[in-house]
């Protein structure tokens, strides 16, 4: 993998330089303002091609995080970057999206997922989600560098007069920060989110960072938010992107 072009100081100007595409441009006098604008060039200037794997892209932002930051920051965007590099593999760069539907939950994984859950209560749902073989897809995280994203472990859609309805539920990552304190968050341990597309794909919906799953016995599924919340954070603006699968 190519190295990033370095900032240099040249001495007959006295002033800070930089060499991007073959043309020389000049920075600041001072350091700190030079290295800023630096940066800044070099992310307006950084292109990938669109096959690209997003693991590829995660690996150049980390060289580059670990010459010009402090090892503790570099650590601290390895931890998240790296397991999501890790679990979307080969997706080109292009294909990266907020929300991300890889297999919906057939019917048969969705009845035996609400079995467990009725037999072994919310526990036991969520020690099958941790296995990871119930994989529909992911959600990135909208600070995507400081929080982990998330894989959906169950997927569905139903067509309904208002639109297509899509659902998904997953367990929630416990950081360590939260996992250390013993908030009373650990006890609300699964993520869901709901929207509604119309027939260009454009929708809405709302999405529970934190829930607690119970089932009466009917079999009705019930979420429950944090009590010191203001209730389920809306969506806005969610649309599809590309051509979906027969099969979906």
């Amino acid at each position: 993998m190519r190295r990033e072009p370095q900032p240099y100081w040249k001495s007959s100007h006295s002033c800070w330089y930089v060499n991007l595409r073959g043309r020389q441009v000049r920075l600041d006098p001072d350091e700190a303002k030079a290295r800023a604008e630096y940066h800044r060039l070099l992310a307006d200037s950084r292109e990938f091609a669109p096959e690209v794997p997003v693991a590829d892209v995660i690996r150049s932002f980390l060289e580059h995080v670990k010459t010009e930051n402090a090892p503790r920051t570099h650590a601290w965007y390895a931890e998240h970057l790296r397991s999501f590099g890790a679990f979307v593999g080969d997706l080109a760069v292009t294909k990266l999206r907020p929300f991300h539907v890889e297999n919906w939950t057939s019917d048969e994984d969705g009845e035996r997922l609400k079995a467990i859950l009725k037999e072994g209560g919310s526990e036991a749902l969520l020690r099958e989600f941790q296995k990871g073989k119930t994989r529909a897809g992911y959600v990135v995280s909208p600070a995507f560098a400081r929080e982990p994203s998330w894989r959906v472990a169950m997927a569905t859609a139903v067509d309904t007069p208002r639109g297509r309805v899509v659902r998904l539920l997953t367990d929630r990552p416990i950081q360590f920060a939260e996992a250390y304190s013993q908030s009373r968050s650990l006890d609300y341990e699964f993520a869901a989110f709901e929207f509604t597309l119309d027939r260009k794909g454009n929708g809405q919906g709302i999405a529970i960072p934190a829930a607690r799953l119970s089932q009466d016995e009917d079999g009705q599924v019930t979420l429950e938010t944090l009590p010191y919340t203001t209730g389920p954070e809306r969506l806005i603006g969610v649309r599809t992107w590309g051509s979906e699968k027969k099969d979906k």
